[in-house]
């Protein structure tokens, strides 16, 4: 069959003439095409010669022309397998110069190698002055049929050995599969032989994904440059494998779980431990031991959580244990296999449980094989591993343990050959996709499981867009039963070319392939955003469906959110495949200790409380594992998720330990009848969670040693908040750079729930409001709203989780179970005003009930967050004037006392006031003195420490203290004003209407005015603003809200007609929005700011400056806004004018440069202001490059960045174009690659 060989034929002509009849000795080329060593050639990129000449074609030969050459150097190079080896000619040279006499026009070389990957390095000389030609390079394509090994005529070195034989597939298969091999399995049931990928084929639909078939060779070819070799990461021998080689940081099992109890009542634990002194195999065996035949313990596999196998075909496992005086009963000391089914989202039921038991053998014995078999049930496909060891005793120890479809089993080679890619050998699972910034290794693990040694040859290849990159040869012996490890190869990937490699590796014994492997090797750039945008998905079982997530997620600009913990490595690789970061979801599992009422009494819902402190550690272990095992992905963004509807658990519990610990920190006996706690509690026994205000306490002034404001201060920071600081400390002292973060709920009460424990300066940060330790060190929660309040509640809740932790990143997950779009958009909007840093919507479980979301993100947020989301996290909150105290102390005898703040916080927004909630800790701190004013809403009891301070602003006039008419708590001073016939919320905002009353919002804005002078004025009540601020420039987003009648119609259908489930009422609310132009319509408000004169402003979002008016320091523009949409509003101190770009001229393959782009006025000066980029890198063919990204400057309105073009891109012109979005001012500048 045609087979493509090129030959480089290098004519060197000498640089002089010499005196002598041959010319002087040449030197090593050496001109950037190649890299010398010590007698010759180390690396050689042939496609990077530019002056690439062609040659004639023979059948079998080449005729190179010489141009009159007299004299050929008798030394020559071949190059091969990725390196190059120094031949000779043996014809006679000239007086022992090294030399020879040729004498005519033309060389005839003959064919070197069987594949298309020789070359031929010559050198010639004309005359003996060579001068004036250099470097000259002849491509030669061989057409004739593949021969046996050749040299040159009269060479007196060795032939290279041919090339294994691929063992053909084999004939009779009935089924294909997308690896390119001919069965489900990855081996020939017949020939004992794994199937390599460069396969015989008569079309492409027989190669795998990224291959087609050459129909010249009838061999499975890459395609093209840039392919995705992902599905070649989803070829696996073994169903499961443990060899307990790869070990996790701490130097357990790599994803397998501690030794832990199984549910048998007063059973030991037995001893699981890894043991070097005896294995069956490579380096480690697992042993257990116990003494007594009451223990109980278990391992399981933790990542992935369970297997995908398929229904109906029988599987093999195979193990091998070694024992002394072990006895136990049937099927309790066992590896077993428990069987379910993985749902369509991704999570497994075990509704129809099945098990599969294969016991050790009892006795003494030396290592001894135990296999089994098991039918995969039909309707089950997910199965999970577990070792366990119940009710036995004496040790065994177990090697080897594989599970794999059993015709695959039955045709293993006595050898095999397998690959592992990863940075680091410890903690790390084998993965193919990886970043520019390690090292990577790619070692080959060959398995002799055999009594008897062997002999073998192994040979790698590394490829990059058809070409190959590298190549590895050598020659293994393999002991019996041993395992032999080998550096293939050791990338230093900071200057590859990013994209898609793929390698295959082939295990020879006696010239034949015996074994194969073929997977992908992917280069990207770090993938972490500045704007996190992520939804919850779950941990897939097999590659196929990982890639089809997140190829879903990709087209709609979405991230993953991995729920249930970590992923197993093809999850991760195909996050990074696709250029995508993941975070993860942690919810560890542990023993709560049943909560108590205040007189012994069980609770009735939500029984499982936070008492038991050792479980703290114990689940801090669980999710530093967790995160640990991500952390070795190069795409995993360090946000963690975890105490997922924790407030159920915390809060109000008076177990015993509970009760012990806060006497011995605080000296106060808060059980029964010890007058500590409020008389509705401690005279009957109440429901717990339906307790609102506690009358039997008189308002007013109350002590700082209340003893029920120190149980509820003991329950946030001693319980909760101490499990919380548990969990950070444990997770960041292992991964330093990892934030960890509550979704506690409820769900559409978050934060501020003071009966689950739940405070923010007590939940949240570093500071002496939690004891001065590290509580977690990100703000977060989930709230799926729903309509049960008015949807500013994020701004709200998101300003609540602030309190105590300003500096934290905030992180929040809404809904995407939600029919109706304008309310995704809307919510959206809201978040981005309230500053969050990002969004993690739940849950994409791929049903009817997330088309909506699916819809708006691809169309409206998806598009807008990678355009813009770098811009957002720039801008930080300007001092707000006005405070709204938020009271523990009002909380603890008022328990729903956040919601009516709530809708306090609604009104003044939609007043238009510039307000933020300030908690009692934060005016202790000294926060109040950045207030004009705060204002007080129905503050009836008020700690002594709190009221004093307030009471001292009458020192300095300030801040204005402002009581509404419902606070019962008095401050003294002449800066006090009290409302006599104003609340700011007299009525529930939502069932009771106190939403967007105009005659109540403009008492308000006129109230508070009196106080606090406006800013900003906004003529329409359903926009309202929140301002923010970015070097000397101001932004202000705007985002239109519903009015009264539409906020009552979507509370109307969630509150009183079942929400998405009365899809007749859905339909209703959709007809009614779309009449009210909800969908497709917009409106237009004027908008004043006051800021100082001269500033421009700009709709950032529509790339257009706005037509300002000046009347003093007030600039005055209409804004049109898209219903229930949001606009991000501009001033910058000066017009942006052009954009700058600093950039070298000439930029060498595989070396750094780094772009420095800036905004400039019209004056040429650096514009100090955050503004979003487009920064495009483009090569000589016209494609983008990775480096093309959206971005933003920082706030001195410059960007750096540093750019690596590989060193296998294109070299010639290329070009860098920035363009600064919010005015579209562009700059490109040209840039030569070499």
């Amino acid at each position: 069959m045609d087979q493509k060989f090129l030959i480089l034929i290098v004519l060197l002509f000498l640089l002089s003439s010499c005196s002598s009849r041959y010319p002087t000795e040449p030197p090593l080329p050496v001109d950037g095409s190649f890299l010398s060593l010590e007698d010759g050639l180390s690396y050689f990129n042939p496609g990077s010669i530019s002056n690439l000449l062609s040659g004639a074609v023979t059948a079998d030969s080449v005729d190179v022309p010489l141009s009159d050459a007299k004299f050929v150097y008798k030394y020559y190079y071949i190059y091969h397998d990725g390196k190059w080896e120094k031949k000779s000619f043996s014809g006679a040279s000239e007086s022992d110069t090294g030399w020879i006499l040729v004498g005519k026009d033309t060389l005839t070389v003959k064919k070197l190698f069987q594949d298309s990957n020789g070359y031929v390095a010559v050198y010639s000389c004309s005359s003996r002055s060579c001068s004036g030609e250099g470097w000259k390079v002849h491509e030669f394509e061989f057409t004739s049929p593949a021969t046996a090994p050749d040299v040159m005529p009269g060479s007196t070195e060795a032939a290279s050995p041919s090339q294994p034989a691929l063992k053909p597939v084999i004939s009779g298969s009935t089924s294909t599969n997308p690896y390119g091999f001919k069965r489900t399995g990855r081996f020939s049931s017949s020939a004992g032989s794994r199937i390599p990928v460069v396969l015989e084929c008569v079309s492409d639909s027989s190669c795998s994904y990224g291959f087609a078939c050459n129909t010249a060779s009838n061999t499975c070819k890459p395609t093209y440059c840039g392919d995705d070799y992902f599905h070649l990461a989803g070829s696996q021998r073994y169903l499961w494998q443990l060899d307990f080689e790869d070990l996790n940081d701490d130097g357990w099992i790599l994803g397998w779980t501690v030794p832990g109890q199984s549910n048998t009542a007063n059973a030991g634990i037995p001893t699981f431990q890894l043991d070097t002194s005896e294995k069956r195999n490579g380096v480690r065996s697992l042993k257990i031991s116990s003494n007594s035949t009451n223990t109980s313990g278990v391992i399981s596999i933790s990542t992935p959580s369970a297997l995908r196998m398929v229904a109906g075909e029988t599987y093999t496992l195979s193990y091998w244990a070694k024992a002394v005086n072990e006895t136990s009963l049937t099927n309790h000391m066992t590896v077993f296999m428990i069987i379910g089914n993985e749902t369509a989202s991704g999570s497994i039921s075990y509704s129809n449980v099945a098990y599969w038991f294969t016991a050790f053998p009892t006795g003494t014995y030396n290592w001894t094989h135990v296999i089994s078999n098991y039918t995969a049930p039909a309707n089950q496909n997910a199965i999970t591993p577990n070792i366990l060891f119940q009710n036995g005793n004496g040790t065994v120890w177990l090697d080897d343990i594989m599970v794999l479809p059993a015709l695959d089993y039955n045709s293993l080679p006595k050898t095999t050959i397998d690959v592992a890619m990863r940075v680091s050998d410890v903690g790390e699972s084998p993965h193919h996709y990886f970043t520019r910034s390690n090292y990577t290794g790619i070692k080959a693990v060959l398995h002799n499981r055999n009594a008897t040694s062997g002999s073998y040859e192994v040979q790698a290849k590394l490829y990059y867009c058809n070409q190959l990159v590298q190549s590895f040869q050598q020659a293994v012996n393999v002991s019996a039963n041993s395992t032999v490890n080998i550096s293939l190869f050791n990338l230093n990937t900071s200057r590859m070319s990013l994209g898609d490699y793929y390698f295959q590796v082939n295990l020879s014994e006696n010239n034949e392939v015996i074994d194969s492997v073929a997977k992908p090797f992917g280069l990207r750039l770090d993938p972490t955003p500045d704007f996190l945008f992520s939804i919850g998905t779950f941990r897939n079982l097999n590659s196929s469906d990982a890639l089809s997530v997140m190829n879903r997620l990709e087209g709609n600009y979405t991230a993953p959110l991995i729920y249930g913990g970590e992923p197993p490595s093809f999850v991760a690789d195909a996050a990074l495949s696709k250029n995508m970061p993941f975070i993860i979801r942690v919810m560890p599992t542990f023993t709560y200790l049943p909560k108590k009422g205040a007189h012994g009494e069980a609770f009735n819902t939500y029984t499982n409380g936070l008492s038991n402190d050792t479980m703290w550690y114990e689940a801090a272990e669980l999710i530093k594992t967790a995160v640990q095992w991500s952390s070795h992905f190069q795409g995993f963004f360090p946000i963690v998720y975890t105490s997922d509807d924790f407030s159920i658990h915390g809060g109000w519990d008076w177990a015993d330990k509970n009760v012990e610990r806060m006497y011995s920190l605080y000296g106060i006996n808060i059980s029964n009848n010890s007058n500590s706690i409020p008389a509705e509690i401690n005279n009957t026994v109440p429901d717990y969670y339906s307790v609102d205000v506690f009358t039997s306490k008189t308002k007013g002034n109350i002590s700082v040693n209340d003893s029920w404001l120190v149980y509820n201060q003991f329950v946030s920071k001693d319980v909760l908040g101490t499990y919380n600081q548990r969990v950070v400390q444990k997770v960041v002292n292992a991964t330093s750079n990892a934030r960890v973060g509550p979704i506690p709920g409820g769900m559409q009460w978050p934060l501020f729930s003071i009966s689950n424990g739940q405070y923010p300066p007590y939940n949240f940060g570093n500071s002496s409001f939690n004891g001065g330790n590290t509580s977690f060190n990100m703000v977060s929660y989930y709230m799926y709203l729903n309509y049960w309040r008015p949807e500013l509640a994020y701004i709200y809740w998101t300003d609540i989780a602030r309190m105590g932790s300003r500096d934290l990143p905030v992180y929040v997950m809404p809904d995407a179970l939600m029919t109706e779009e304008s309310y995704i958009w809307n919510n959206f909007y809201l978040l981005l005003a309230a500053g969050v840093n990002g969004v993690s919507y739940f849950v994409d479980d791929d049903s009817s009930d997330t088309i909506q979301f699916w819809n708006v993100t691809n169309q409206r947020i998806g598009p807008m967050i990678t355009k813009y989301g770098s811009l957002f996290t720039k801008l930080q909150p300007t001092t707000r004037p006005v405070g709204l105290l938020s009271s523990l102390s009002t909380t603890i005898y008022h328990i729903t006392h956040p919601l009516d703040d709530l809708c306090a916080y609604v009104n003044l927004l939609m007043a238009h006031v510039d307000v933020e909630p300030v908690s009692e800790e934060e005016i202790l701190a000294g926060r109040m003195s950045q207030y004009s004013a705060i204002i007080m809403e129905d503050i009836d009891w008020l700690r002594n420490d709190v009221v004093q301070n307030l009471s001292s602003a009458n020192a300095t006039g300030s801040p204005s203290i402002i009581r509404d008419n419902r606070t019962e708590v008095n401050i003294s001073g002449s800066h006090v004003t009290t409302w006599l016939n104003l609340s700011l919320a007299p009525m529930d905002c939502a069932t009771n209407g106190d939403y967007a009353q105009e005659n109540h919002l403009s008492q308000i804005r006129s109230a508070v005015g009196s106080a606090v002078s406006p800013t900003v004025i906004i003529e329409n009540n359903t926009v309202i603003y929140r301002k923010y601020q970015a070097g000397d420039a101001y932004y202000f987003w705007l985002v239109n809200v519903h009015s009264f009648e539409e906020y009552q119609k979507g509370l109307d259908w969630f509150t009183y007609r079942g929400g998405i489930s009365n899809t007749t009422a859905q339909q209703e609310v959709i007809n009614y929005f779309a009449n009210r132009s909800i969908y497709n319509g917009s409106i237009t408000t004027n908008v004043s700011v006051l800021v100082p004169t001269g500033m421009t402003a700009v709709d950032v979002l529509s790339g257009s400056t706005l037509s300002a008016s000046w009347n003093g320091n007030w600039s005055m523009f209409d804004v049109t806004i898209p219903r229930l949409a949001g606009k991000l509003i501009a001033l910058y101190p000066a017009a942006p004018d052009s954009v700058s770009i600093n950039f070298s001229s000439i930029v060498s393959l595989g070396y750094q440069a780094t772009l420095r782009t800036s905004v400039l006025d019209s004056a040429g000066n650096l514009i100090r202001a955050a503004f979003p980029l487009y920064v495009e890198i483009i090569d000589p063919a016209g494609r983008t490059h990775s480096y093309t990204r959206y971005t933003a400057t920082n706030t001195t309105g410059s960007y750096d960045l540093p750019i690596t073009i590989g060193a296998n891109d294109p070299t010639g012109s290329w070009t860098l174009r920035v363009t600064e979005l919010s005015t579209n001012k562009q700059n490109s500048v040209g840039f030569s690659v070499s």
